[in-house]
């Protein structure tokens, strides 16, 4: 067995490719221009490519880049995943002739650049892989040129200009100063809006009750973070509690770390007794079931109030991280009933 921890892109494609016919990939990211270097290099390869967490999203650039690259090319086919639980894996299985000779190499490098030239990964060789690794994928996938695809994946703008705005967010409109009051809301006033929703119920003594409620089947404790680094995430001003921005509803947002479909109930709501008496009617929504939506009220107000921000602006991992508030820690009680606390010992 082979290991391989520098030169990648030589020790795998070049050592390999121009013995055989296909290649079939699943990766859990990938880049366009990674896959042209592939077709410009070998361009006897056909070329299947599966792409397993394209729950978080595909870059515009990306997405027109690899629908150009099927319809020039007969022999390049993009998939993306579009239900099931989000597939992080990175296989490359070489295949020709009949009976099918195979090299197959599993690893942590995505199907790009960064995973094959600039960040520090691991492939081996392997002899053999389940085929129905592949097969299960195809049934979870669209090409990329579906008619459809969009109401199943996210397709976002330019990455270099989100990046820009997690570090700037004036040109979009976020250049409030601190005399403009149209956009300032006290702690206070906020606490008083969340007091007189209709929809919220006072939970008083709320999770002593819940120690009656507990049932060993689903009982165990998780976390989850509000808003990630702008590193990890540079749609982080526009996406998830800060959806508002683009006139969405305020979410949580899954992370690689915790799948929500592992720890919340699906097609049906649940409730979630907070550490500040709140009790919160939530639900499952957007694509792979990635976003924890609060019903009876705006979960960016209540982050906004719990943080004690004045200015309505995007909250970012910074301002969570000032005011200690980086991570909901959560309990599950029974099938349907959570505690969540900001902090980890009173959870």
């Amino acid at each position: 067995m082979e290991i391989y921890i520098e030169d990648l892109y030589e020790n795998i494609f070049g050592r390999v490719a121009n013995d055989y016919t296909s290649l079939k990939v699943i990766s859990g990211y990938a880049s366009a221009n990674f896959l042209s270097r592939v077709i410009n290099d070998f361009p006897h390869l056909k070329i299947e490519l599966f792409l397993g967490m394209t729950s978080q999203g595909v870059s515009e650039k990306n997405h027109l880049d690899f629908q150009s690259l099927m319809k020039k090319n007969g022999n390049i086919s993009v998939f993306y995943q579009v239900e099931g639980i989000p597939n992080h894996m990175k296989i490359l299985e070489f295949s020709k002739g009949i009976p099918i000779n195979k090299k197959v190499f599993i690893g942590s490098a995505n199907f790009s650049e960064n995973g094959f030239f600039y960040n520090k990964e691991v492939m081996t060789e392997i002899d053999s892989l389940p085929e129905i690794l592949f097969d299960d994928q195809v049934k979870i996938s669209l090409s990329c040129l579906d008619e459809h695809i969009n109401s199943y994946v996210e397709i976002y703008g330019n990455e270099a200009r989100k990046q820009d705005l997690g570090d700037s967010i004036e040109n979009e409109g976020f250049n409030q100063t601190e005399n403009d009051t149209s956009l300032q809301i006290s702690v206070t006033d906020l606490r008083s809006k969340l007091s007189n929703n209709q929809n919220r119920r006072v939970a008083i003594n709320s999770w002593e009750l819940l120690k009656n409620k507990r049932d060993p089947k689903y009982y165990h404790s998780f976390e989850i973070t509000v808003v990630l680094p702008k590193e990890n995430n540079a749609r982080w001003a526009n996406k998830g509690i800060n959806g508002w921005v683009d006139y969405r509803v305020p979410v949580l947002e899954q992370t690689p770390k915790v799948l929500f479909i592992k720890v919340f109930p699906q097609d049906e709501e649940f409730t979630i007794y907070t550490d500040d008496n709140q009790i919160l009617n939530a639900k499952l929504t957007g694509n792979f079931n990635g976003q924890l939506e609060v019903l009876n009220l705006n979960l960016y107000d209540y982050i906004r109030s719990r943080i004690g921000l004045i200015e309505k602006r995007p909250i970012s991992y910074d301002d969570l991280v000032t005011s200690g508030y980086t991570t909901m820690y959560f309990t599950r009680i029974n099938q349907n009933e959570y505690k969540m606390s900001f902090n980890r010992t009173t959870s």
